[in-house]
């Protein structure tokens, strides 16, 4: 390979070198700058400036504050959610009930996602499968993970 920006050649050991020390160099700028983003990250996690642990769910609200607070309305569509589920309703049968009561979903919008409810129930589960059958995860579900 033949970098003609740089005048090398992979061919010839002194240019084979010098590719390993620019990649060498890259690397370590992009450690760098990913440590300086983790770093970021913490530090307005501890001063308690982070959007990154603020941000609006389904039930919630912002207030004139910007602090997060629940939102009656909708948090009484969550609790009906988990209600309709622990009474053995399936996905369709919440969809349905939610439809049939005229409840937006949370983008505002009259049809309820089923793929959505889906995917973030399986997100959840602590229940994967691989190559080798069904396990349990090892560690339990949170909230707070994306």
């Amino acid at each position: 390979m033949i970098f003609e920006g740089n005048s090398l050649d992979t061919a010839n050991t002194d240019s084979d070198l010098m590719v390993a020390v620019m990649e060498s160099i890259a690397q370590a700028e992009n450690e760098s700058r990913s440590e300086n983003i983790k770093w970021g990250i913490k530090q307005r996690a501890a001063a308690g400036t982070s959007k990154l642990y603020d941000r609006k769910c389904y039930g919630y609200k912002h207030d004139e504050n910007g602090h997060l607070v629940i939102d009656e309305e909708t948090a009484r569509n969550v609790k009906l959610i988990y209600d309709l589920y622990l009474s053995g309703q399936s996905v369709v049968g919440i969809i349905k009930e939610l439809e049939k009561r005229k409840i937006l979903s949370p983008t505002r919008k009259v049809k309820w996602c089923k793929r959505t409810i889906q995917i973030e129930k399986i997100r959840r589960s602590n229940v994967v499968r691989d190559e080798n059958g069904i396990k349990r995860k090892s560690e339990k579900y949170s909230s707070k993970k994306k």
